[in-house]
């Protein structure tokens, strides 16, 4: 499975983790910066140009980024959902996932 490394030391806000994991997905300019469009994009849709099967490992992320690190522990959350019912709906699983690896002080 392919990997792709963000780094989080120097974002402040969600919107900052966003921007990172949009372009790290090559999505279009028009993607919702939301939990669900990421699923929307990630697992049912065919939006970003970065096609699974992919990783994205988030490793830095400073320790009192409280409301980031929140938004990104739910989203993983959200699509292990998303890919077990892409497997009920279309009998087939679309390997994405993400997954918070570190903090830095």
């Amino acid at each position: 499975m392919r990997a792709i490394d963000l780094d989080g030391s120097g974002w402040r806000t969600v919107v900052e983790f966003v921007g990172a994991l949009k372009f790290a997905l090559r999505s279009p300019d028009w993607h919702g910066s939301s939990i669900n469009a990421f699923v929307d994009s990630m697992v049912w849709g065919e939006i970003n140009d970065l096609e699974p099967p992919y990783l994205v490992r988030v490793h830095s992320l400073p320790v009192d980024s409280k409301e980031i690190r929140e938004y990104i522990q739910d989203l993983p959350d959200a699509l292990v959902w998303a890919r077990q019912e892409h497997v009920k709906r279309d009998g087939t699983d679309v390997p994405v996932a993400i997954d918070l690896l570190e903090t830095s002080a």
